[in-house]
């Protein structure tokens, strides 16, 4: 039977170099579009003509209703979230979209996380409150008589001893008490429900999906492709609720309450107390997949549409078990057609410096495989993910393509980007950084970007991606309460060690070999959906289940390798193949020579070819040979061409990928070769615009000014550090003989520009490189260059005094952090040298 996905999305295998050129709107991003104030027809009108012009294809509506943070992401939006109005104007817009070729994703809350209908379900059904087990202390005096509150789970003294209703006291103490806490998020943030209940589900989806439906029902797999769920979560840390008890009792044959310690993690598990605390998280992750996950899937598969979305601290092994509220973060991604990560924060980043919102360690992992690893292993090809929340005004074009780069070579190839502000005035003019609109300075030259960003999602959709290894994920060793941290740390240093020797992987947790195809495991491969490992890495773990090893030894037995990475065997796998570290123990299927550090590989299997990435993941270029010898061609995803280069040593800028295509290419062309070149000089430069953040509204003052004469650089002496905007630069050149062609190279830009030739525009440049080729017919004997360059608001988001009016409470808690991000990205101008060549 054909996947929901696959219905819809389709599946390529062979490349085509017109599809190439020009992909289906299905991989262009989706863009977040914030509704968070008064919605009128005519601004949804303007505002999907504005998207348009900014390349903007598809779109996803998150409505932030009044009631969503009042306290700290205060918005405006009306009509109210889920009435009759809201559902009328939410469908007019969809109308629109539609009339414009566009697509959406249906986003399933108002505001986040999912599952709440924003208070509406705990407001009408406080019974489905969140419970958690917690502990708090009480003194009592020699001669006391214990009395249990009612909420008490367990008592002991001495913090082993169990003391019951009635209990003398014989001297002065403290007792813990373990009890039934009710889980309640900040005053002014709406409550959600506990979400493991299949009925608090079954509410949220009533008060949602099945609100919108009478308004959208025909549209639902038409434009509206797929439901997009952000961060849902069970009651945290430890989910705690009579029912709980008694399903763990009947599967374990014992009662939780002598681990409850152990639990909450305020004592060293014992063998036994480890073993409680994974069957408890194993036990909360099931119901948490069954009771929400799985039935938002099965809602959005009975209406036409895919299940989409991503999990909370999803970017840490340590955090993605004790922290998140899923528990299990494989099991929760499998149950979506297309799993998701979240890249916010700058998580992902060229240059990892002082982050306020997370420690260095946790910056540029590999976790956006957990989501690629979780599509393959349910027999999809798509993963997605969420990316550029809360990365402030200053991220560039170069920065945005490094983010999406590093996702793509690790297996997603689907975005979805924050966020298109729908209300834009006075406080609300700060919030959710980026701000994708046409008057924030560079981000008026988006199209460019999207149409690299629709042909990169092209090339890493083709085919099948290829990992042939499965590096264990010690799902119970993380929630076992021993020594997790270094567990953890552990099993990230082997996977970054896989990913410097270039080696294609994914991550599988137990699940994957309990659901492996079981007559291939005899013969030496793990299958399951699209995966077929043949190797096994194992890192250092104590609580594998015996399940897992029986595998694992007949998969050895019948060929498969299993490297346990180790200084000892690990008991129940004594056969496997022991070694110090991942190095030198696997032969990369692409080979390359020079400067190789932090060069990352992706590579692609399709029925005419195979498609190689390789990304350059440092913060500095890097120059490298590559050891194919025949039939290799370079795709070019900033222009949509193919050609055959003329060597087989490449200079990678940083965040950019080089696709490397082994096979068929009609119609390739040949690289071209121009080895002479002129380096211009006499510059003169004129501010032409600038953005500004006005006492209510977002504004771009056009400035009439004299040219001067400037060197090249950051422009800051001539317009002021705090300047965000546009400017011109001119100067003159002529050939010494009549070409067919040329091609301009600007060196370095902050941040994007427009090239005119004699008054005509010849392209906009968004990322480096910043070269264009440029016909012989438009030069003249003396010609007139001029370069149109933006940079980001960063500058004007950073020493504006316009939000000195406004309260720290209404400029959300994103600021201090976006500005700490700002500081950072102030750069503009035009830098070069810049240089023809011809």
């Amino acid at each position: 039977m054909e996947s929901i996905v696959k219905k819809l999305y389709g599946e390529e295998n062979s490349l085509s170099l017109k599809n190439f050129k020009t992909p289906s709107s299905l991989y262009s991003p989706v863009y977040n579009w914030i509704w968070n104030g008064p919605i009128t027809r005519e601004e949804i009108d303007n505002q999907l003509d504005e998207m348009q012009r900014l390349g903007i294809k598809a779109i996803a509506i998150i409505a932030e209703p009044k009631t969503f943070r009042p306290a700290s992401v205060p918005t405006l939006l009306e009509p109210d979230y889920l009435t009759k109005p809201y559902f009328e104007e939410y469908r007019y817009a969809a109308e629109c979209i539609k009339k414009r070729g566009m697509y959406m994703w249906f986003y399933d809350e108002g505001g986040w996380p999912s599952g709440g209908a924003c208070g509406k379900v705990m407001n009408e059904h406080p019974e489905f409150g969140r419970q958690s087990l917690a502990s708090r202390k009480a003194e009592f005096s020699k001669g006391d008589v214990y009395t249990a509150a009612n909420d008490t789970i367990l008592a002991l003294l001495d913090d082993d001893t169990q003391i019951e209703n009635g209990y003398v006291f014989e001297s002065d103490c403290k007792i813990t008490e373990y009890y039934y806490f009710k889980n309640r998020f900040e005053p002014g943030i709406p409550e959600l429900p506990d979400v493991t209940r299949a009925e608090a589900t079954d509410k949220f989806i009533e008060y949602t999906h099945e609100a919108y439906k009478p308004y959208l029902k025909e549209l639902f797999g038409d434009i509206l492709l797929a439901v997009f769920t952000d961060e849902p979560t069970a009651p945290r840390k430890v989910p705690f609720r009579e029912e709980i008890e008694e399903l763990f009792e009947k599967e374990n044959g014992y009662s939780i309450h002598k681990f409850l310690p152990e639990l909450l993690g305020e004592r060293t598990p014992t063998i036994d107390g480890s073993r409680a605390r994974i069957a408890w998280f194993d036990l909360c992750s099931r119901l948490f997949c069954d009771n929400f996950l799985l039935k938002n899937k099965k809602w959005s598969n009975k209406n036409g549409m895919a299940f989409t979305g991503h999990m909370d601290i999803d970017h840490t092994a340590y955090r993605n078990c004790i922290d998140s509220g899923n528990f299990n973060l494989l099991r929760a991604l499998r149950c979506f057609d297309i799993p998701g990560i979240d890249v916010i924060w700058r998580q992902i980043f060229p240059e990892i410096k002082e982050n306020p919102a997370e420690k260095s360690e946790a910056l540029n992992n590999f976790f956006p495989r957990y989501a690629s690893s979780a599509a393959a292993q349910v027999g999809e090809r798509y993963s997605m993910s969420e990316s550029l929340g809360v990365y402030g005004e200053g991220v560039d074009f170069n920065q945005m393509r490094y983010v999406l780069n590093y996702q793509v070579v690790r297996g997603i190839n689907l975005f979805n980007i924050f966020a298109v502000p729908y209300y834009r005035r006075g406080f609300l003019m700060m919030g959710e950084l980026p701000f994708f609109t046409e008057k924030h300075a560079c981000y008026s030259d988006l199209a460019v970007f999207n149409e690299y960003a629709e042909r990169m999602s092209y090339l890493a959709s083709l085919g099948e991606r290829t990992a042939d290894i499965a590096l264990y994920m010690p799902v119970c060793d993380l929630m076992s309460g021993k020594d997790t941290e270094q567990i953890a740390e552990a099993f990230e240093a082997i996977a970054k060690q896989m990913e410097n020797e270039r080696l294609l992987f994914d991550i599988a947790d137990d699940d994957v070999f309990a659901l492996a195809d079981s007559k291939l495991v005899d013969s030496g491969k793990i299958v399951m959906g699209k995966t077929n490992y043949t190797a096994v890495v194992v890192p250092e773990c104590r609580f594998m289940p015996e399940k897992t090893k029986e595998v694992l030894r007949r998969f050895s037995l019948g060929g498969g390798k299993v490297f346990v990475v180790s200084n000892d065997t690990l008991a129940g796998l004594e056969d496997a193949i022991l070694i110090d570290d991942i190095k030198g123990t696997f032969t990369s299927p692409l080979s390359i020579s020079g400067e190789t550090d932090l060069v990352r590989l992706g590579v692609r299997a399709c029925d005419n070819g195979t498609l190689y990435m390789l990304f350059n993941e440092a913060d500095a270029p890097r120059t490298f040979d590559v050891s194919i010898i025949d039939n290799i061609f370079v795709l070019d995803a900033e222009n949509g061409k193919i050609f055959e280069p003329n060597s087989l040593t490449f200079t990678l800028p940083s965040g950019k990928i080089l696709f490397l295509w082994q096979g068929d290419a009609d119609n390739a062309e040949k690289e071209d070769t121009l080895d002479r070149e002129i380096t211009l000089q006499d510059f003169t430069f004129r501010r032409t615009k600038r953005f500004v953040i006005g006492v209510m509204d977002f504004e771009n003052q056009l400035i009439d000014e004299a040219e001067i004469p400037v060197k090249l650089g950051d422009w800051c002496e001539y317009t002021g550090k705090e300047f965000s905007g546009s400017g011109i630069y001119k100067t003159r050149f002529s050939l010494p003989e009549k070409v067919s062609k040329i091609r301009l190279d600007l060196g370095k830009v902050c941040c994007s520009c427009e090239v005119f030739v004699n008054g005509k525009s010849v392209g906009i440049k968004a990322m480096t490189p910043y070269s264009i080729e440029i016909s012989g017919d438009l030069l003249k004997e003396d010609n007139l260059l001029e370069i149109r360059v933006s940079n980001t608001g960063a500058n004007e988001y950073l020493y504006t005094k316009s939000f000195d009016k406004w309260q720290d409470w209404q400029l959300t808690p994103f600021r201090d952090r976006e500005n700490v991000f700002h500081a950072d990205s102030l750069a503009g101008g035009l830098y070069g040298p810049v240089k023809i060549l011809y």
